[in-house]
């Protein structure tokens, strides 16, 4: 016959450790402003000549499977032309502040 067994229900306490207080990140105005910025115009010609190949290939009939290949293809180049473009902004504004 089976027998059913309880099961532990103690709770195990975790003894508090101290930290050392953290020390406040150093930044630094080493931005390459211009890097960043041929980058994000890099993948913004980049995802427009995917956007062209896309278009070009619905217009042609192209099968599904091509098509959706161009489009996982924009959309990756997108999303990251957008998070770039964050990136530029995040930077110009934190360098203004600086600035004052």
């Amino acid at each position: 016959m089976a027998t059913s067994r309880k099961k532990s229900t103690k709770t195990l306490k975790h003894k508090s450790v101290k930290s050392k207080a953290k020390k406040a990140a150093v930044q630094t105005d080493t931005f390459n402003h211009e890097a960043h910025w041929k980058a994000y115009k890099e993948l913004q010609t980049k995802a427009e000549k995917a956007w062209i190949q896309l278009r070009n290939n619905v217009k042609k009939n192209a099968p599904a499977k091509v098509l959706v290949k161009d489009q996982s293809n924009l959309l990756l180049l997108l999303g990251e032309c957008n998070y770039m473009q964050r990136e530029c902004t995040r930077m110009a504004a934190t360098s203004k502040k600086r600035r004052k």
